[in-house]
């Protein structure tokens, strides 16, 4: 639609707004009236259209006294109706409010949607309590998700300002499920305490609201002293609510080890490692002290199968634990014979979790630590071999990128691990130290690929998993290009790559790509 070529008609349309020429309806608002034209208001809102249509007034000016609004948001929304045009400057937060109400209420959609916007614009942590309030009133669901990402970006750091108190009963809901990610649920206990002090009249929904909170990992005594007896809330129905959370297994969509859980580190580190995470901290013990160990309480039950763990720097060999009452353990992960370095990524058969044991295994006093650790329940794990608990890969973790590493061998632009055979190299020379690669933990593997480059090689390649015991597992004479491996499946930490002759001037084995288990070939 073009613009209008008179400028001046927004301004005798504006000018029109109150103006009692012609005027056919009259706004009481308090002491105030305020006139208008019902034609202008019917093409620009149905609710007045309807209004109009139900009660005809032909000779006499029609009469509505506005009992929900005040005249400071009725006139910039009438502007808006005549004008297409709302200047929020200087508005008071109360006035938008009330501009919104009767932009929703009167189903004017641009009118609210400009609203919407500048109430977006001007959420800060003073107002987003009133804001959430508004928003959750009128169902407008766009602006009751901004406020919660803001609130959810400072941790819910509000939950302690006076102004928490102030949310309704709708909004608190919206609060208190969505705060659970980030928030410790005895956190937000304390703070629906306060709330629940300073909203007496809404004691009908207080059962219902404590559901929203994790209540699994305090004490029940604690809880019952912490409720004043006025809000009718007894230890019956507390250890209704904990019974009800706990008696489920629970299937996270996400990792367990967060402040959503209130995990507790029981042994080998600070006990609020996960709740509150400090630079610099890890979880550890010493090695040669058998009484020590690394233990967790996740506080509640978890179907679990899969756990991520960074290990401090160097090698290391380690076993995992896992129980449901502390008191009968299922040992799901044993790698006290093979030497692990890096990010670990732990596939193991779904098992019901709630704690979980590790401990260093190397000999010597040396301190086994684990700067991160995660857990979560896959929807699509891979499989490990139900003997050894080692995983079976279905693509290839000869990559940086999955943590491998050359250890011994002479690397250009990247080396022979980035995964493209365009980008680097890895070399070494006939009858010096040979190639050697370390995964960051075992694999069972039956098949590699290999690249190589320049002219023609006779090789071998042996493996181990301790890089003192090594098995031969495949060789080749004066061959070149891509090469396919295959021997029996078994369990792969280092993979040793021998070069016993070559035909370029260099005496000097190159190999472009590794790739292992084979995928491509």
């Amino acid at each position: 639609m073009s613009s209008p070529q008179d400028s001046s008609l927004l301004i005798h349309l504006g000018n029109m707004c109150t103006d009692d020429s012609y005027s056919d309806v009259v706004f009481h608002i308090g002491d105030v009236q305020l006139p208008a034209h019902r034609i202008i208001l019917s093409h620009r809102s149905s609710v007045f259209s309807a209004l109009f249509l139900k009660e005809k007034y032909e000779s006499q000016k029609q009469l509505i006294t506005m009992t929900e609004t005040t005249v400071n948001a009725f006139k910039p929304f009438l502007k808006f109706i005549y004008t297409g045009v709302i200047d929020f400057t200087g508005l008071q937060t109360e006035i938008v409010f009330g501009i919104l109400r009767l932009a929703s209420t009167h189903q004017i959609k641009h009118l609210v949607e400009l609203t919407v916007d500048h109430l977006k614009s001007v959420c800060d942590a003073d107002n987003v309590c009133d804001i959430l309030n508004e928003a959750a009133k009128l169902e407008q669901e766009y602006l009751r998700d901004h406020c919660l990402t803001h609130m959810k970006s400072k941790s819910y750091d509000n939950i302690t300002f006076e102004s928490f108190k102030k949310l309704s009963t709708t909004a608190i809901t919206h609060v208190l499920k969505d705060a659970a990610s980030v928030v410790p649920g005895s956190s937000l206990f304390h703070a629906f305490v306060k709330w629940l002090k300073a909203n007496p009249t809404e004691s009908i929904h207080y059962v219902q609201l404590l559901k929203c909170i994790n209540l699994t990992a305090m004490e029940i005594e604690e809880m019952v002293d912490t409720i004043p007896p006025s809000t009718h809330i007894d230890a019956n129905d507390l250890l209704k609510i904990v019974f009800e959370q706990s008696k489920t297994v629970n299937f996270p969509t996400d990792n367990v080890l967060t402040p959503r859980y209130e995990v507790q580190v029981v042994t080998g580190g600070n006990s609020t490692f996960f709740t509150i995470p400090k630079e610099g901290s890890t979880l550890k013990h010493v090695i040669d002290n058998t009484s020590e160990n690394i233990m967790i309480d996740l506080k509640r039950t978890f179907m679990l199968n899969y756990f991520e763990m960074e290990l401090a720097q160097g090698n290391w060999s380690y076993w995992i634990e896992i129980s449901v009452d502390n008191n009968t353990w299922t040992c799901i992960i044993d790698y006290s014979d093979y030497k692990c370095r890096s990010v670990q990524r732990l596939f193991f058969e779904e098992r019901p979790v709630r704690y979980i044991r590790i401990r260093g295994t190397a000999t010597g006093d040396e301190t086994f630590e684990i700067l991160r650790l995660e857990a979560y329940h896959l929807t699509q794990p891979l499989k490990v071999n139900p003997e050894t608990g080692i995983v079976i890969p279905t693509s290839n973790v000869a990559l940086e990128e999955k943590n491998a590493v050359v250890i011994q061998g002479e690397n250009w632009n990247g080396g022979m691990l980035n995964g493209s055979a365009e980008l680097g190299w890895t070399c070494h020379k006939i009858g010096e130290d040979p190639i050697i690669v370390q995964l960051p933990q075992p694999y069972l593997l039956d098949s590699m690929n290999l690249k190589l480059g320049g002219c023609s090689y006779s090789y071998d390649i042996d493996i181990s998993i301790d890089k003192i015991n090594w098995t031969r597992v495949f060789g080749e004479e004066k061959v070149n290009g891509l090469r396919h491996a295959e021997f029996d499946k078994q369990p792969v930490v280092f993979i040793k790559l021998t070069n016993t002759y070559g035909t370029n001037l260099f005496n000097t084995f190159y190999c472009l790509t590794l790739e292992c288990p084979a995928i491509t070939m």
